[in-house]
């Protein structure tokens, strides 16, 4: 009995503190938004201009050619105008020559001008395409020009361009000394590719070579040289020395001078001998 007095006491209470709350039987919770935030602008930022950019940079004012800085503690800062050139006074009748002919004439594969002016320029070239649709194609051409030099002197310059660049003749050009005439031979033996020389201390050296075929794709071709070459060593011996060179053997010198190797002894010999006559016979594929 006392439980059951118990059990209804306890219904009774929760029933009491449901009520205390916004809960309806159903168990739904309604809110009443009594402690919702409310915005009242107390935050706001407001400006007074107290934190603002002021730009206080001294201007610049143009004043007719000239540039002058508007502050009163900097120095003014001035700025000349670029001289204008008359470039028709420059020379004498500088500008003011006449053109007496020019002439032009363009077609597919050739071209050709010619043109004199009043004080004497006459100048005239003709060209053509050369290895054209290869990625050699260019232009060869040659003419002259001709005119009056300060000195009062006529310069006249002929000239060709193309694969050799411009080269340019003249009697005023300056020129290279021409070659000595050692140099000179020395240099028809090098494209002969044959070279000899004695020289007044009693060197002496020769060497003559042809180019050779080679199975070597990156180097088709090689050169094979045979020579010789004598002196005298500071003791008084009369040095003698002839050699070979190619791609194969390389550099390979003969001398009585020149040091050889000790000679292999017998049993040595004998032994490679002996592997020469019997080489090993090759081993079958899979046989260890």
């Amino acid at each position: 009995m006392k439980a059951v007095v118990l059990f209804l006491l306890c219904i009774v209470t929760c029933k009491a503190d449901y009520k205390g709350t916004d809960l309806i039987s159903s168990g739904q919770y309604i809110p009443d938004y009594s402690g919702r935030y409310i915005h009242d602008n107390s935050g706001n930022y407001i400006d007074d201009g107290s934190g603002r950019y002021s730009d206080n940079i001294e201007k610049y004012r143009h004043v007719q050619d000239r540039y002058v800085v508007q502050a009163t503690n900097i120095r003014p800062v001035t700025q000349k105008p670029i001289p204008k050139i008359n470039y028709s006074k420059l020379y004498s009748n500088q500008g003011g020559w006449r053109i007496l002919r020019q002439n032009y004439d363009l077609g597919p594969q050739i071209y050709h001008y010619d043109y004199a002016t009043e004080n004497k320029i006459i100048g005239e070239e003709k060209g053509k395409i050369i290895h054209q649709g290869t990625k050699d194609e260019g232009v060869a051409s040659e003419g002259f020009y001709e005119y009056i030099g300060p000195d009062n002197v006529k310069y006249h310059v002929k000239y060709t361009a193309g694969e050799g660049g411009f080269q340019p003749i003249g009697a005023h050009i300056p020129t290279p000394p021409p070659v000595p005439e050692l140099i000179r031979k020395a240099l028809e033996l090098k494209e002969k590719r044959r070279f000899n020389f004695e020289a007044a201390n009693g060197i002496k050296a020769e060497e003559k070579g042809n180019i050779k075929k080679t199975s070597d794709p990156e180097n088709p071709e090689a050169v094979v040289a045979t020579g010789s070459f004598s002196y005298t060593d500071p003791e008084g011996n009369q040095i003698s020395l002839t050699y070979t060179a190619d791609d194969e053997g390389g550099f390979q010198p003969q001398g009585a001078h020149l040091p050889t190797p000790p000679p292999i002894p017998p049993n040595i010999q004998k032994a490679l001998d002996w592997i020469a006559a019997h080489p090993e016979p090759e081993q079958k594929a899979g046989r260890k």
